[in-house]
């Protein structure tokens, strides 16, 4: 019955096997496939790609909906299920539940605490240490990090540590730092509002404190290019709209 639903014209060869892998596992999944009214390529690569525990009927009920597409289902899956365990049931039950899980995912992803800053505050930065607070700048200082696409890309670096921003306190300003490996953090870009460049002696003020950390490389450039960290070549992340 399965093999009839792929319809007459040949499929794939990862497809049938991923058909069968499915089948024999038995288990709410198979149980999809008999029921479904139609296989598509992707739904059936997306239900083997599952782990055995993760083929579970929420995960299923959103493929069904067809609110999750079946090439994120894997992801999707086992990010809601390690957030159940870090954060609780109700933020996985929160997410499932959602118009529009995978959007819903990466909101409470982006919401995740971020690590301890490089450095702690002082009289000339202060750290950046949540994600509503680094929102609230970039409006203020209407450059891209408004953007949602742009948000996420920063926050997402934040949190996995290669990425910390922070304000400065002597004038209005954003200081965006990037850690290269083990060789420590760099001064990406430090722009004020509407991308207005920092004066020459606050400039100096912050390479004279920061000199004294040493995970910090005691340069400024604040016009350096994403080309080596994955970030977009023609522009930085603190561009005005």
């Amino acid at each position: 019955m399965a093999l009839g639903k792929l319809g007459v014209a040949a499929r794939p060869v990862d497809v049938y096997r991923a058909l069968v892998r499915v089948l024999a596992a038995g288990g709410l999944a198979a149980k999809f496939i008999w029921h479904a009214q139609e296989l598509p390529d992707e739904v059936i690569r997306g239900l083997a790609s599952l782990p055995p525990n993760l083929r579970l009927k929420p995960v299923l009920d959103v493929l069904k909906a067809g609110v999750v597409g079946a090439e994120s289902l894997c992801f999707f899956a086992g990010t809601v299920t390690r957030l159940e365990i870090v954060q609780g049931a109700h933020l996985a039950q929160t997410i499932l539940a959602a118009s529009k899980p995978l959007d819903a995912l990466w909101d409470a992803l982006q919401d995740l605490p971020f690590p301890e800053p490089p450095w702690p505050g002082n009289e000339y930065l202060l750290a950046v240490t949540s994600r509503s607070r680094l929102v609230e700048i970039a409006k203020q200082f209407q450059n891209c990090l408004s953007r949602h696409d742009r948000q996420l890309d920063a926050v997402m670096s934040v949190i996995n540590g290669n990425r910390y921003f922070y304000e400065l306190q002597e004038e209005p300003g954003l200081l965006e730092f990037v850690r290269i490996g083990s060789l420590g953090w760099y001064l990406r870009e430090a722009c004020g509002p509407k991308n207005h460049e920092i004066s020459e002696e606050t400039r100096g003020n912050v390479l004279r404190v920061l000199s004294q950390e040493p995970s910090f490389c005691a340069v400024w450039e604040p016009r350096w290019r994403g080309r080596w960290d994955g970030g977009d070549t023609s522009d930085g992340l603190l561009r005005p709209e």
